[in-house]
């Protein structure tokens, strides 16, 4: 898909959400971080961070949000306020590997290998099979040029 397909295709798929919200409503606070997601994806950067607090205002352990808002706040250059959101994913859920994957990913940009390599075992221990895992994994990737190396992920860990 090229740009204006992709860009029409994510501007057909937020107005579903937007349709659904208006008819439906949003009490578990779902479609809005759907919602959110769409906004990051099309560059409404702040449209999508005021939605996801809105959510964890109503809903403080909301997992899609707590790990999407840090994403976007890794992105967009605040990388401590993103890692505390992935800490608090981990936190409030202890069983859901992405919490430990981003965060494990912000660590290692921070060169914070250890404390990285320690929360990719943790994520890989909860999805032996998780390809988000086993790629991300510091030490089965080139972190500098993002390549895969060669070699079965697992057998890095």
């Amino acid at each position: 898909m090229t740009g204006p397909e992709w860009h029409r295709e994510m501007m057909s798929r937020l107005n579903t959400v937007e349709s659904r919200l208006r008819q439906e409503g949003d009490p578990s606070g779902d479609l809005r971080v759907e919602r959110a997601d769409l906004l990051a994806l099309l560059d409404r950067v702040d449209e999508a961070q005021a939605l996801y607090w809105q959510v964890l205002i109503e809903h403080p352990a909301h997992p899609a949000a707590l790990i999407n808002l840090g994403v976007l706040l890794v992105r967009t250059g605040y990388h401590q306020a993103g890692e505390r959101c992935f800490e608090e994913a981990v936190n409030r859920h202890p069983r859901l590997s992405a919490g430990y994957v981003n965060w494990a990913h912000v660590l290692g940009e921070q060169d914070d290998w250890q404390r990285a390599r320690l929360l990719y075992h943790q994520a890989l221990a909860l999805e032996p099979d998780s390809v988000q895992a086993c790629v991300s994994h510091p030490l089965s990737r080139d972190w500098v040029s993002w390549r895969p190396l060669s070699g079965p992920c697992r057998s890095s860990v």
